[in-house]
């Protein structure tokens, strides 16, 4: 069996977290970040030599800047590490809430963990537990490179409570290190990059928002006056000028916003100066399309499409943290090989190591030494393979093949409809350079990410405000700010209308590859005939839909899955066993599940906000 053609895309991505009315930084998950996945990403690949790209978007690169300035800046518009200097004794519960945020996986330590269960709790803190919870916020989020590279933290690290004021100096001043140290690696890095449009928008939406009902067959005709092409291309040629500028090298690859295209798009693309663009197989499979396998490369007319394999790529982002080291990395080089011919993988760059013990330190190394034997192919270089002809380019992303997540509430329209106005009236007043800055921002995917049901997380009316307020300084660049704008799209306690809905759109790290039916068969077994689990939440229980071989689904009719929870698992405020054996019945590829017990199942914070 000959060696497969690996291509891989490690997407690297976070929104504009300033705010626009006072420079703050709203969310300190870039800086956060900067400390493990950014660093040891570029480390990994930087020491290895493995030919991977990273995709770096244009809103993180100006953010990674940002870092630079000095400590007295950083602190002055940044709350997180107001938090984490400001006396001990003093800290607020908001502030210490804030210090806990990310995903409690990375909180494992005794001392850690005790602080986060505490302030998640609403207990008291005391001066040590509140400077021991300083330190640990900033802490638990570095990296291995950063252990290695900075000796003291990981002495910091084994030295677990007890700290003082100058254990807690030290550890910010090597943070400080690690994170300016980020974009300099990336610089210097000999693999690929690419990047994003400048602020993460979903360009077919730019385009004209009608174009959503190509792939919502629900969508209702004229919701949004929303058609500006012109847009979709400055993003484009705004974000490779400025990637370029940052990174200080030329870069031809794009990784549309989410993975979203659409047949408008590819033009685009072309005269923005892109050789290739990346996004799924669900994509390709509702294209008209010339015969051939979505693993090869294909001419999209002037520009080369890579659809990433959904199922490889969801294993490595949400499978082998729960999978040891080297298995995983050994079953993966497998199912590679069992493919054969060319495989192309893009997946979140930054978010998977959180779920790792080292974060990802092992399983990196492990993959590195399985690649071995596999071809290692740079995006451009597969693309440079492409003869097969794709007619008609789908419209859609690469959850579902839609934009059901950016525009398919009611919701998400009406966050559409306050930006459709705001840019029509830049546009009626010659489009002034300051105020298209704030369209432009205000267009970024991740705001109307967390409009409508499908997602949750206890920082999305900072999210709705941030867009509103871009929108509100678009505005005042040209006359009045509309009095709506003022009003939140999402309540403070962050209630939501009741109902069942189907999401998040992806394997659920907590399902994913460790739920399997009674009797021993495997829901995610190595022939991949079931690739995901998606799962609702809603009064009549839990539902989820299951993505693979018509067959998996009726060897699981009325048959119980038990499903291994990872960690402490709280629904509606109750704390749920180790482990659930839950009864289902299937109907068009829909397990129903039924209340457990006596708790009543609701949707909880998704936790996939950092």
């Amino acid at each position: 069996m000959s060696s497969p053609r690996i291509s891989v895309i490690w997407h690297m991505h976070q929104p504009d977290y300033r705010d626009p009315i006072n420079g703050h930084v709203a969310m300190p998950f870039v800086r956060l970040h900067a400390l493990r996945g950014y660093r040891d990403v570029a480390i990994w690949l930087g020491e290895s030599g493995l030919a991977m790209c990273v995709n770096l978007v244009p809103s993180l690169l100006e953010q990674l800047l940002d870092l630079e300035a000095p400590w007295e800046q950083l602190v002055a518009k940044d709350a997180h590490l107001q938090a984490t200097v400001t006396a001990p004794d003093t800290l607020s519960t908001a502030q210490q809430r804030m210090l806990v945020s990310g995903h409690e996986a990375m909180w494992r330590l005794p001392r850690a963990k005790e602080l986060r269960d505490r302030v998640l709790a609403d207990e008291a803190l005391d001066a040590q537990q509140a400077l021991d919870l300083q330190v640990w916020g900033t802490l638990a989020w570095v990296g291995w490179s950063g252990l290695r590279d900075r000796p003291v933290l990981a002495q910091l690290k084994a030295k677990e409570r007890g700290f003082d004021i100058s254990d807690r100096g030290r550890m910010l001043q090597a943070c400080v290190a690690l994170w300016r140290s980020v974009l300099p690696l990336y610089r210097c890095l000999p693999q690929e990059l690419s990047t994003s449009p400048l602020c993460h928008p979903i360009l077919p939406l730019l385009i004209d928002c009608e174009h959503a009902s190509r792939c919502l067959p629900d969508y209702p005709t004229g919701a949004v006056n929303h058609a500006f092409p012109q847009d979709a291309l400055a993003q484009l040629r705004l974000g490779k000028a400025r990637a370029e500028e940052i990174l200080q090298r030329p870069i031809v690859g794009l990784w549309p916003s989410e993975g979203s295209v659409s047949p408008e798009l590819v033009p685009l693309v072309r005269q923005a100066g892109f050789e290739w663009l990346a996004t799924d197989q669900g994509v390709l499979e509702a294209s008209d399309k010339e015969e051939g396998d979505h693993r090869q490369a294909w001419d999209l007319g002037g520009v080369a499409g890579l659809f990433r394999d959904r199922a490889l790529s969801d294993f490595l982002g949400f499978v082998a943290a729960s999978e040891p080291p080297a298995n995983a990395a050994q079953s993966f080089l497998a199912r590679c090989e069992g493919l054969g011919g060319d495989v192309v993988l893009a997946l979140d760059g930054e978010n998977p190591w959180e779920a790792f013990a080292d974060a990802g330190q092992a399983f990196m190394s492990a993959l590195g030494h399985a690649l071995g034997s596999a071809q290692l192919l740079a995006p451009s270089v597969l693309a440079g393979t492409a003869k097969a002809k794709v007619h008609r380019l789908h419209s859609g992303s690469w959850i579902n093949a839609d934009f059901g997540i950016w525009i398919g509430d009611q919701a998400d329209r009406r966050a559409w409809e306050l930006l459709s106005k705001a840019r029509h009236a830049v546009h009626a007043a010659g489009d002034p350079p300051q105020a298209l800055f704030h369209i432009y921002a205000a267009q970024g995917s991740d705001w109307f990410w967390w409009y409508g049901p499908e997602f949750e997380t206890p920082f999305a009316p900072l999210f709705d405000h941030l867009f509103r307020a871009h929108l509100q300084a678009a505005w005042r660049c040209i006359g009045t700010v509309p009095a709506e704008l003022s009003t939140p799209l999402i309540s403070l306690n962050g209630v939501r209308p009741p109902g069942l809905e189907l999401g998040p759109l992806a394997m659920h790290p907590l399902l994913a590859g460790v739920a399997s039916v009674s009797g021993g068969a495997s829901m995610h077994s190595e022939s991949g005939g079931l690739r995901a689990l998606r799962y609702g939440f809603g009064p009549e229980g839990i539902w989820v839909q299951i993505e693979g071989e018509p067959q998996g689904a009726i060897e699981l009719e009325s048959r119980g899955v038990r499903v291994p929870l990872q960690g402490r698992t709280v629904l509606a405020g109750q704390v749920l066993p180790a482990e659930l054996v839950l009864w289902v019945h299937v109907s068009q590829g829909l397990l129903r599940v039924p209340p457990v017990g006596e708790i009543q199942l609701q949707s909880p914070s998704a936790r996939w906000w950092a």
